[in-house]
């Protein structure tokens, strides 16, 4: 019986060893490797949904990339193994810049029309592109985000940066669905945002300032890269209104002249505050908005400005190895396009009935329309006339107000 009751007693003893054993065993792999699947995740900053009915409100943790999407390193390389080279894509009547950043970081600001897909993906392919680390979409305009869903499908995609403001075009919800689809964070692009902040290398949105524009445009992501001594400000089309509320150092060498050359952009007062000794103009051959304006080229050619245009001279690329800038084009020479006014005749030479005749000219007869706030008069149909639409005799407008220069009223 003793011996029966040693033989039980040992075999207790062996089940409870075991059992212990392996219950250290599933304490060990889990402190030693990844974290059991009901661990908190810690939200990432600064990020939204891609979801268009959530976009404003919700906060989620940046998801892990699907098949498709290779996940990108997230430490942001230190060292300097190549020169910073620009390329301002030659898409038309609109914009894509590709920036090769000398950490080998490659940023994307803008994807060009949805007609333009295909040139800004075999440009990037043709320069040996296989990721994007900074995809940023300005502002929600066809001519700035067409190409971007495109390009979302075609490449890795690291971090993605929008202004928090949202349209109801289908080529914006095509943006927010090739977003989603990569499981892919938006973050909020507004002044006071960090991107990369590393020695030597540093690149930050500045605008937009405000929470509220009556104006897409002025919605633009505008950023500035500073390479060592050298640096660059990319504005987007921001106009006169987020021009002016840009504050800290905004003194650059290269500037990526707003909204196309209009003259509601660039004004003389933005210009001495930047000081650049290059622009840059995206803009299309022979459009019909007659961009770049006049007023703009002699703005920039009364401060010495060195101006490159890609309707002229195709993809404008700039290289900085951080002190010395190089452009693979020579400057454009200014070369006024302003109509030579005819000289006014004098009372005395004006025969009467020739001389009532003007008196009842014809502007008093024309309407034409101005906003609550612009400071332009318009034609009717004007993209500027979304918000306000208010009808005055193109006499009286002539008095207060300029014409348009992406309509271009009568005069």
């Amino acid at each position: 019986m003793k011996k029966l009751f040693a033989l039980t007693l040992v075999l207790i003893l062996t089940l409870c060893f075991a059992a212990c054993s392996n219950d250290g065993n599933r304490i060990n792999s889990q402190t030693a490797g990844s974290p059991p699947a009901s661990s908190p995740a810690t939200p990432s900053p600064e990020t939204t949904s891609a979801t268009p009915a959530s976009s404003s409100t919700q906060t989620t943790a940046s998801p892990a990339p699907p098949a498709n999407q290779t996940a990108l390193a997230t430490d942001i390389p230190t060292a300097f193994s190549a020169d910073l080279t620009v390329h301002f894509i030659n898409v038309g009547q609109a914009d894509a810049i590709l920036v090769q950043l000398p950490n080998t970081q490659t940023m994307l600001i803008d994807g060009g029309n949805k007609a333009d897909s295909n040139t800004v993906i075999n440009y990037l392919h043709s320069n040996g592109i296989s990721a994007i680390d900074y995809l940023i979409a300005t502002h929600p305009h066809e001519d700035h985000i067409g190409g971007l869903p495109a390009v979302i499908n075609a490449f890795p995609i690291g971090s993605v940066y929008m202004p928090k403001v949202s349209t109801t075009t289908q080529i914006f919800e095509a943006l927010l669905t090739s977003v989603d689809n990569k499981g892919l964070a938006i973050h909020t692009a507004r002044a006071g945002v960090n991107i990369i902040a590393i020695p030597g290398l540093q690149v930050d949105i500045l605008a937009p300032v405000s929470n509220s524009y009556a104006d897409l445009n002025d919605w633009s992501a505008v950023i500035k890269l500073q390479y060592q001594n050298t640096s660059f400000l990319f504005a987007g089309d921001a106009e006169s209104i987020s021009e002016n509320e840009l504050t800290g150092d905004i003194d650059v060498d290269v500037l990526k002249v707003g909204h196309h050359g209009s003259d509601s952009s660039t004004t003389a007062s933005f210009l001495q505050k930047t000081t650049p000794a290059y622009a840059v103009i995206s803009v299309g051959k022979d459009n019909t908005y007659g961009l770049p304006d006049d007023t703009t080229l002699a703005t920039l050619s009364k401060y010495g400005v060195k101006v490159y245009r890609t309707d002229e001279q195709g993809t404008i690329v700039i290289t900085s190895d951080g002190n010395n800038i190089r452009v693979n084009q020579d400057p454009v020479p200014y070369q006024s396009r302003a109509p030579s006014k005819p000289p006014k005749p004098s009372a005395s030479t004006v025969e009467p009935s020739r001389a009532s005749q003007i008196d009842s000219s014809p502007a008093q007869n024309i309407t034409v329309y101005v906003t609550a706030t612009g400071a332009k008069y318009h034609r009717d149909g004007c993209r500027y006339l979304r918000k306000s639409k208010i009808p005055i005799p193109l006499e009286k407008a002539k008095i207060t107000y300029g014409p348009c220069s992406v309509c271009h009223p009568p005069q």
